[in-house]
C-alpha cells in the first residue's frame, strides 16, 4: 500500500530526449502472435468499425435506413439535398449574397518625372498639348478667346464698349448725324452706330472643350504609360465600361452592376424532409467489461516512464483580455492556444527551462535525488481529462479532432502525434442535458453525442490514437475505464465519480471504482484517479454525500494522486484529497497554455507544469513527490508545500 508523500519544489530548468526501443521484426511478429494467443475474446470488438446492416448507414452511433436518392439523412430525418450552387443549413437551402470584385485595368500613365514631348504640365500632372487654338486646364482643352475677349473659364466674355463717333464729316446743326444729315458720323469696324457714340455690345460664349484625358502623376509613372485608377483615360476594350481612370468588365448575366462589384442577392429556402424511423445499434456496440488477461504497458528504463495530462481544451473558448466581440474572434483564439499545446505536446521532449538554459532534460536541483538530469521520455500518451469542446456542437466537436485526432477530417499540421486517453467534462455532457438539440428534435442531442464519442472510441476504433486493447476494464453505464502501465493503474472518472443522468443513461461509478482498485491493490498497482471536476459541482466536502462514496470507495486501495481539471487558472498541485494525504493536481487549460508532464517511477513522481505559448514548451514548476505509505488522515509534516517560485509567468 503506497501513498504519496511531502517533497515539492519548483524548478529552474529541464527539457528531455526519449529512448527508442528498437526491437527485431521477428520479435514484433512473435508479440503480434502472443497477443492474439492470450487475449480475452471479450477484446475482439475493441477495434472493429461500426457495421450496419445491408441498406443502411451509420449516423452518430446508429444505424438508420438509407435515405432516397436527393435526399441526405441526419439521424432519423431524411433531407432533400439543396441543389447545386446552395449552401446546406440543416433544415435550409442557402444561397448567401454573392458578390464578385470585376475585372478592370487602368487606362494610361505619366511620365515619371517630368513631361514627355507633345505633353504639357498643370499642378504636377501631365497632359497632352492642346490643339492650336485651345488652351488645357488639368484634363479638359478649353477653346481660347479671340482677340478682345476676357477669358472667364469656361466662357470668353467681352465687355461692352462705348467711344466718340466720327462726326467731322456732319453738318454743325446735326453734329451726330441723327436728324438732317444722318450717317454722317462714322464709327470703327465692328461697333455700332448710335449717332454721337460708337457702341460695342457685351458677348458671352461658352467655350468649346474636349477632353484629353486625366494628367498622369510626374513622379510615378513611365514616359508612354497611364497609371491605373486616376489618370489618362482612352477608350476601353470591348466587354467593358468606364467609370474614372479605370475600365471596369460588365457583369456576368444574372448580376446586378453594383460599381465595383457584381452583385447577386441571397436566397433562402426550406428542404423537404421525411422521417426514415428510429436508429438501431450497429453491430459493434459496446457493453461493460473486464479482462481477465490485461494487457499492460511497459514501462521504460528503471520502470520509469512518462505522461502527459490535460484538460479543458474546451473548443472554442477564450475568456481573457483582450476581451473576444464575436465569435469568430472567440474561434481563433480557440484554436491558436489548442495549436500552442498539441505542439508543445508533440515536441515535450526538448522541453526548456524557464530561462531557455537546459534543453530536453528534467531540472537538477540538490533536493531532486532522482530522474535529475535524465533525458525526458517520450510520453506513453496524453490523458485528456473533460471538457474537450464548449457544448459539444457538432462543429466544435469536429474542431476538437482536428487538433487531437490524426485521422480526423482536415486535421490541423499541428494536430497530437501522441496516444491519448480522453475523458468528458461537464461542458461536452452534463451542462448540455435538456439544452442542445444539435440539428434534431432531440434536446439532449449534444450529451447524446458526447457519451456516444467515448462508447465509439471503447467499440468501435472512432478515435484512431486511442488503442481500445489496453483497456483493462470498462463500465458502459458511467463510461469510466481503466488501463496499466507498468506497476501503475489509471482509472478515467470523467466528469466525477457520482455523476448520474438517466437522460442520457448515465449512472454513478462508485461501485465499479471500488471494485476497479481493488483488483489493481491486490495485483500491487499503485492508482492514479483523472476526475475533470474535484472541488466543484463535485464538492470535496466530508459532510456531503457523494464525497463521502467516493472516500469510501478509495479507502485502504493504493491510491498515490488524483488529477483534475476544471479550474482553468490552476495548476500544479492544490492540496490532498480532505482526510488523507493523497495529493491533488490541477492541468490547466488550453487557454492558459497550461498542462502536466508527469514522470512515474517506484519510488516517486515528478509532476512539471508546462507552459506552451507559441507552441513551445517551458517547464513552469517542478513538484517532487515521494511515494510512501498511505495515511487516512494528513499529519503536518505529510502536506504538501506551495510552490516556492516559478520558472516562467503564466499568461
Amino acid at each position: 500500500m503506497t501513498l504519496l508523500n511531502l517533497g515539492q519544489w519548483i524548478v529552474h530548468d529541464s527539457r528531455s530526449l526519449w529512448r527508442n526501443v528498437l526491437i527485431q521484426p521477428w520479435v514484433l511478429f512473435v508479440s503480434i502472435l502472443l497477443a492474439f494467443l492470450l487475449w480475452s475474446p471479450t477484446a475482439a470488438w475493441a477495434e472493429t468499425l461500426p457495421t450496419c446492416n445491408s441498406g443502411q448507414e451509420y449516423d452518430a452511433g446508429l444505424c438508420y435506413s438509407k435515405c432516397d436518392p436527393g435526399y441526405k439523412g441526419v439521424g432519423p430525418v431524411c433531407w432533400k439535398s439543396c441543389p447545386d450552387g446552395y449552401k446546406d443549413d440543416g433544415a435550409l437551402c442557402r444561397k448567401d449574397v454573392q458578390i464578385i470584385a470585376k475585372e478592370s485595368y487602368g487606362r494610361g500613365a505619366g511620365a515619371p518625372l517630368t513631361c514627355a514631348s507633345g505633353e504639357d504640365s498643370d499642378a504636377g500632372l501631365c497632359y497632352p498639348k492642346c490643339q492650336n487654338g485651345y488652351k488645357g486646364v488639368g484634363p479638359v482643352c478649353y477653346e481660347s478667346c479671340p482677340s478682345g475677349y476676357k477669358d472667364d473659364g469656361l466662357t470668353c466674355r467681352r465687355d461692352a464698349k462705348i467711344i466718340s463717333a466720327d462726326n467731322s464729316k456732319c453738318a454743325w446743326y446735326d453734329k451726330c448725324g441723327i436728324a438732317a444729315d444722318k450717317g454722317c458720323s462714322k464709327c470703327p469696324a465692328g461697333y455700332k452706330n448710335d449717332g454721337c457714340t460708337c457702341r460695342i455690345d457685351v458677348h458671352i460664349f461658352g467655350k468649346k472643350t474636349y477632353g484629353r484625358g486625366v494628367g498622369k502623376p510626374i513622379s510615378t509613372c513611365a514616359n508612354g504609360q497611364e497609371k491605373n485608377g486616376a489618370l489618362c483615360y482612352p477608350a476601353c476594350k470591348p466587354g467593358y465600361s468606364g467609370v474614372g481612370p479605370v475600365c471596369w468588365k460588365s457583369c456576368p448575366d444574372g448580376f446586378k452592376d453594383d460599381g465595383a462589384v457584381c452583385r447577386k442577392d441571397a436566397h433562402i429556402f426550406a428542404k423537404e424532409s421525411y422521417g426514415r424511423g428510429v436508429g438501431i445499434i450497429p453491430s459493434c456496440s459496446v457493453s461493460s467489461f473486464t479482462r481477465t488477461v490485461s494487457r499492460t504497458i511497459p514501462a521504460g528504463p528503471n520502470n520509469t516512464f512518462t505522461m502527459i495530462v490535460a484538460s479543458d481544451p474546451q473548443l472554442p473558448w477564450w475568456d481573457h483580455d483582450p476581451r473576444c466581440k464575436d465569435s469568430d474572434c472567440t474561434k481563433n483564439r480557440g484554436m491558436e492556444t489548442n495549436r500552442n499545446q498539441t505542439s508543445a505536446m508533440n515536441t515535450v521532449q526538448n522541453a526548456k527551462s524557464g530561462d531557455g538554459s537546459v534543453t530536453g532534460k528534467w531540472p537538477e536541483v540538490s533536493q531532486l535525488t532522482q530522474g535529475a538530469g535524465s533525458a525526458i521520455a517520450q510520453p506513453m500518451g496524453v490523458v485528456m481529462n473533460g471538457d474537450l469542446t464548449a457544448f459539444w456542437h457538432d462543429w466544435q466537436a469536429d474542431l476538437y479532432k482536428k487538433f487531437y485526432d490524426p485521422a480526423a477530417k482536415g486535421a490541423d499540421p499541428a494536430v497530437l502525434r501522441l496516444p491519448i486517453f480522453p475523458g468528458l467534462g461537464n461542458h461536452d455532457y452534463a451542462n448540455n442535458v435538456r439544452d442542445c438539440y444539435g440539428k434534431t428534435t432531440d434536446k439532449n442531442f449534444c450529451a447524446k453525442q458526447a457519451v456516444e464519442y467515448i462508447k465509439g472510441m471503447m467499440g468501435c476504433g472512432t478515435v484512431s490514437n486511442f488503442d481500445a486493447t489496453l483497456v483493462n476494464s470498462y463500465d458502459n453505464s458511467s463510461l469510466a475505464y481503466s488501463w496499466d502501465v507498468g506497476s501503475y493503474h489509471f482509472v478515467m472518472l470523467h466528469n466525477y465519480p457520482t455523476y448520474a443522468e438517466k437522460d442520457i443513461s448515465i449512472q454513478s461509478s462508485i461501485a465499479w471504482l471500488k471494485q476497479n482498485l481493488s483488483s489493481a491493490t491486490a495485483a500491487g498497482k499503485k492508482s492514479v484517479l483523472f476526475i475533470h471536476d474535484f472541488g466543484d459541482e463535485f464538492k470535496a466536502d466530508t459532510n456531503a454525500a457523494p464525497f463521502q462514496e467516493f472516500l469510501g470507495a478509495i479507502a485502504n486501495q493504493n491510491v498515490v494522486a488524483l488529477f483534475a481539471g476544471h479550474i482553468h487558472d490552476s495548476f500544479g498541485n492544490i492540496g490532498t484529497i480532505p482526510t488523507t494525504n493523497i495529493p491533488v493536481f490541477r492541468s490547466g487549460a488550453s487557454e492558459y497554455n497550461k498542462f502536466l508532464l508527469t514522470e512515474f517511477g517506484d519510488t516517486y513522481m515528478n509532476v512539471g507544469v508546462i507552459d506552451s505559448q507559441n507552441g513551445v514548451p517551458n517547464f513552469y514548476q517542478l513538484i517532487r513527490l515521494k511515494i510512501c505509505r498511505p495515511t487516512t488522515s494528513v499529519a503536518a509534516n505529510d502536506r504538501m508545500e506551495p510552490p516556492r517560485f516559478t520558472t516562467a509567468r503564466s499568461r
